[in-house]
């Protein structure tokens, strides 16, 4: 069997990646190309503009960070600042602002979740 996404929704149940969001209505979503749930929205109510913005993007990001911390914890990426080394090929990224959904993006999330896989005895 293949390790792709949807094979690991077993072992990561929540809703599948990648995730987004939407600034004009403080929604976080799935987005999938031909589907795109409603994951949460960041309440509004007595928080600044800037902080509910910055809130939904971190939230959004997390699955792109669990992924990228399990391929630190399996050493199969390096990261120094500006690079992230996988497969010898190295993506380039702003430390001070990193995007990790497009890090993960660029990586792709099946060979990323592959990669741990393999880490983790699971696929060849």
């Amino acid at each position: 069997m293949p390790i792709n996404n949807e094979t690991l929704q077993a072992k990561e149940p929540h809703t599948p990646v990648p995730w987004a969001y939407d600034e004009n209505d403080a929604r976080i979503y799935y987005a999938d190309s031909d589907v795109e749930p409603t994951i949460a929205y960041i309440e509004r109510d007595n928080t600044s503009p800037e902080r509910v913005k910055a809130d939904g993007y971190l939230i959004a990001a997390a699955p792109a960070q669990a992924l990228l911390l399990d391929l630190v914890r399996y050493g199969v990426v390096t990261i120094t600042d500006g690079d992230v080394e996988f497969q010898e090929t190295v993506y380039a990224y702003d430390s001070s602002t990193p995007d990790w959904n497009a890090l993960i993006e660029a990586i792709g999330w099946d060979n990323a979740h592959a990669a741990i896989a393999k880490a983790e005895g699971i696929a060849g």
